[in-house]
């Protein structure tokens, strides 16, 4: 847990903690084949990034992939070049 301890004009400080699992993650894509977990991952971009264009939510997405579908990603921008 993540402690923040703060002071008050009058009185003693206060410590206030929050666990760590509470934070604000970026969703990420590990290249699962299933419709609801993909529509689940742009559902929780848009929600996480808030309204984007569509060039926007392509760069935003390539930071959040992981495992083999980065690398995918990676080698069809190659191929792209």
């Amino acid at each position: 847990m993540a402690a923040v301890a703060t002071k008050g004009a009058i009185g003693p400080s206060q410590v206030f903690t929050t666990p760590k699992g509470n934070a604000l993650q970026t969703p990420t894509y590990n290249g699962v084949r299933n419709a609801r977990k993909t529509g689940n991952f742009f559902w929780k971009l848009e929600a996480y990034f808030g309204v984007m264009d569509e060039i926007q939510k392509v760069h935003i997405a390539s930071f959040s992939l992981k495992g083999i579908t980065l690398v995918w990603w990676r080698r069809r921008g190659d191929d792209v070049k």
